[in-house]
């Protein structure tokens, strides 16, 4: 599947759908006072989430970048790229909240760990499956 048609499937899932305009952009909105964005790269093996409160306050955000670590194939890469987007936004309908934690601070920086409520525990949300665990 190419990543114009998982795009497609997953717009239809619930609570997740394409602004007018931007085809290769996610916008999950199941979580009440968050949207969630997923942009996806059209001409790069790569991904970026970005996560607004209800007043357009940015409270996390991440990229996945699949190309140049490794001589890996494209193709390889595509199809484990389509995974993860895969994974990523079918935790985000399956959750039934989302929260940003604020983990440390050390001086001026922030470690913001994103979190989604899933059968009554807090996990951390990560971008790929391979690399999820429990909070």
């Amino acid at each position: 599947m190419s990543v114009p048609e998982l795009l497609d499937r997953l717009a239809c899932l619930p609570g997740v759908r394409r602004p007018d305009g931007k085809p290769s952009t996610l916008l999950v909105s199941k979580h009440p006072g968050r949207v969630i964005e997923i942009d996806v790269a059209s001409d790069a093996l790569e991904w970026f989430v970005t996560v607004y409160d209800q007043t357009g306050k940015v409270l996390w955000n991440e990229w996945m970048d699949y190309r140049g670590y490794d001589s890996t194939p494209p193709e390889q890469l595509e199809a484990q790229m389509s995974s993860d987007l895969s994974w990523f936004t079918e935790t985000l309908v399956r959750a039934d909240d989302f929260r940003a934690r604020l983990q440390a601070k050390l001086f001026f920086f922030a470690k913001i760990i994103p979190e989604v409520l899933i059968d009554g525990q807090w996990n951390e949300l990560q971008m790929a499956h391979r690399e999820a665990r429990s909070a």
